[in-house]
C-alpha cells in the first residue's frame, strides 16, 4: 500500500478555494519540506511556492506561508 503522498496534498490544499484548508496546508510547509528532504524540496516544493505567492492576494495567506517557512 502506497503511503499518503504529502506533497501533493500540500499542493492541493493551497490550491483549494478555502482560505481554512490554505492556511493549514501553509502551516505544515515546514514539516513537509522536512520530509521531502533537501533535494526535492530545493527542486520540487521552493518553485513550487514561488509561484503560488505570486498568486495570493490575500496578505494573510501570505504572512502565514512565510511564517511556518
Amino acid at each position: 500500500m502506497a503511503g499518503i503522498d504529502a506533497f501533493g496534498l500540500l499542493k492541493d490544499e493551497l490550491k483549494s478555494e478555502e482560505i481554512q484548508d490554505q492556511v493549514n496546508a501553509a502551516k505544515r510547509v515546514n514539516t513537509i519540506a522536512l520530509g521531502m528532504g533537501e533535494e526535492r524540496a530545493r527542486a520540487e516544493l521552493i518553485p513550487f511556492l514561488r509561484q503560488r505567492v505570486d498568486e495570493y492576494t490575500d496578505e494573510i495567506l501570505l504572512v502565514s506561508i512565510i511564517k511556518h517557512l
